[in-house]
């Protein structure tokens, strides 16, 4: 008997969506090519930007530098 899949998870927020993506992405680079400091510290400013989205929203600035983060990440 085939085993049902279940559908992926689906974030409702844009927002979340695209800063878990940035932050798979930083993780995907960190194993790569080892742990550093830049590493870490760009996870967790994403990390921080997730919980702000969760419980409020990101501010502009704050938005403007994920982008930035975006461009050094993008493969």
């Amino acid at each position: 008997m085939p085993v049902k899949k279940k559908p992926a998870k689906r974030v409702s927020n844009p927002k979340i969506s695209k800063l878990l993506q940035l932050k798979w992405r930083i993780e995907k680079r960190r194993d790569k090519y080892g742990k550093t400091n830049n590493y870490n510290r760009d996870r967790q400013l994403v990390l921080k930007w997730i919980n702000n989205c969760k419980f409020g929203d990101i501010s502009s600035e704050d938005m403007k530098q994920a982008n930035e983060m975006w461009k050094r990440y993008d493969q």
